[in-house]
């Protein structure tokens, strides 16, 4: 019972990570888009009176935690490599 719970669990998370790898720029895109409208719409809420600053304030930082979660798991930049031919000379 285990070992079949633990295979559906395996199937699953696989297919979600391929799901992630195929789409992870748009994922990153649209949260990136949700922060820009939940900061907008805490500092309007704000200046129309009806949030209180601090509210808005823990609002706006678990919103940029997210969006610095979801960009931290995404593909880093390559690293160029930068390789010298044996025997090469350096004038100085």
């Amino acid at each position: 019972m285990i070992g079949k719970g633990a295979a559906t669990a395996a199937k699953y998370g696989k297919s979600v990570a391929g799901f992630i790898g195929r789409n992870g720029a748009a994922i990153q895109r649209g949260v990136t888009i949700t922060k820009d409208l939940v900061t907008t719409g805490t500092t309007v809420a704000q200046l129309a009176g009806i949030m209180h600053h601090d509210t808005k304030s823990k609002i706006d930082k678990i919103a940029d935690a997210i969006h610095r979660q979801v960009h931290s798991l995404g593909p880093k930049a390559k690293k160029k490599q930068v390789r010298f031919k044996t025997g090469a000379q350096i004038l100085v």
